[in-house]
C-alpha cells in the first residue's frame, strides 16, 4: 500500500479496494480493518466528505457482515451525517437503510421501522426503485418479528410485487411468507417453501438465500421432527460459518438453542462458545460473556 504521509488519497484507494476484496472473500473482520486504514488515509488528505461518506458506508457494510452490530450502527451514523451535509438523498437513504439493519439485530424494532421507512422515502425520491422495494420488505421482515402479522403481509406482498415488476431476485421475501405461515400455525407450508428455496437456483448462487432457508426449514422442523430440524441447524451452521459470521447466524443460534432445550440436550462446547462470541460481536461487550454463558445453561 501507498505510505499514508507520502500520497494518503492513493493509500485510501488501496485500501479501500483491499477491503471490497476482503468483502467478496467472505473475510468481513479484514475488511473492517482495511476500510478502518482507508478511513485514516483519507482524513490525513484533503477535505473530501463525500469519499468519507462512502468509506463510511463500505465499513458499515464489513461491520454488518462480521455481525458487528453497534459498530455498524456507528459507521452507518456517520456515514449518514457526511451524506445529510451534502444533500445526498441516495447516500442518505443508503445510511439510513443500514441504521435500521443495525437497529433490527440490536432489538430496537420500532426505530428500525422509521429508518426503513425514511430511507425507502429517499429512494423513491431518488428514482431507485429496486432499494425501496429492499426498504419494504425490511419493513415487513421487522413487522414479522413484531408478531404484526397483517402489516408485515401487506408490506411482504408490495415489496414482492416490486422487485417482480423489476426482474428482480425475490426468494428472500418468499422466505419471509413462509415465516409468516410458519408464525400463523402453517409449519408444513413454511418447511415446503424453505426447502424449495434451498435447493433453487437463486439459494446456489445466493449463499445467505441458502442460509435463511436452512434456518426456517430448521424453525419449521422442530414442530414435528426433531431430527430433520437438528440436521437444517447443523447444515445452517457449517455453512454460516463458511460465510465467516454472518448476520443470520444471530438468527440462528436461538434456533440451535431451543433445539437443544426441547431435545434434552446439552449444547457443545463449540457451539455454546460460538454463541458467546456471537454475543459480543453484537452488542460489543466484553462484559456480557460470562452471563451470556450463564444463560446458555
Amino acid at each position: 500500500a501507498a505510505d499514508l504521509a507520502d500520497d494518503p488519497a492513493q493509500a485510501a484507494i488501496l485500501w479501500n479496494n483491499a477491503g471490497v476484496c476482503a468483502l467478496r472473500v467472505y473475510e468481513p473482520d479484514r475488511a473492517i480493518q482495511c476500510f478502518r486504514q482507508a478511513i485514516e488515509a483519507a482524513q490525513m488528505g484533503p477535505s473530501d466528505g463525500r469519499r468519507l461518506s462512502r468509506l463510511y458506508a463500505h465499513l458499515t457494510a464489513a461491520c454488518y457482515e462480521a455481525s458487528r452490530m453497534r459498530e455498524a450502527w456507528a459507521a452507518a451514523h456517520q456515514a449518514l451525517l457526511l451524506a445529510e451535509e451534502f444533500d445526498d438523498i441516495e447516500a442518505t437513504g443508503k445510511a439510513l437503510y443500514n441504521l435500521g439493519l443495525a437497529e433490527r439485530y440490536l432489538g430496537e424494532g420500532s426505530e428500525a421501522l422509521k429508518l426503513f421507512a425514511a430511507s425507502r422515502r429517499n429512494f423513491q425520491e431518488s428514482g431507485n426503485a429496486a432499494s425501496a422495494a429492499d426498504a419494504l420488505h425490511n419493513m415487513g421482515w421487522v413487522q414479522l418479528d413484531r408478531g404484526e402479522l397483517e402489516e408485515a403481509e401487506r408490506s411482504l406482498l408490495a415489496a414482492r410485487a416490486e422487485r417482480t415488476a423489476l426482474w428482480l431476485p425475490v426468494g428472500r421475501i418468499d422466505l419471509e411468507l413462509a415465516r409468516l405461515a410458519l408464525k400463523r400455525g402453517n409449519w408444513l407450508a413454511a418447511l415446503a417453501q424453505a426447502v424449495e428455496i434451498a435447493e433453487s437456483v437463486e439459494a446456489a448462487t445466493d449463499p445467505v438465500t441458502k442460509l435463511q432457508a436452512l434456518i426456517l426449514a430448521a424453525e419449521a422442523s422442530e414442530r414435528d421432527d426433531l431430527a430433520a430440524a437438528f440436521y437444517y441447524a447443523g447444515e445452517a451452521l457449517a455453512l454460516g460459518l463458511s460465510l465467516g459470521r454472518p448476520p443470520a447466524l444471530l438468527d440462528l443460534m436461538p434456533v440451535i438453542v431451543r433445539l437443544h432445550a426441547n431435545a434434552g440436550s446439552q449444547m457443545p462446547a463449540e457451539e455454546r462458545a460460538l454463541a458467546a462470541e456471537l454475543f459480543e460481536r453484537r452488542h460489543g461487550m466484553q462484559g456480557q460473556l460470562q452471563a451470556t454463558a450463564v444463560n446458555l445453561n
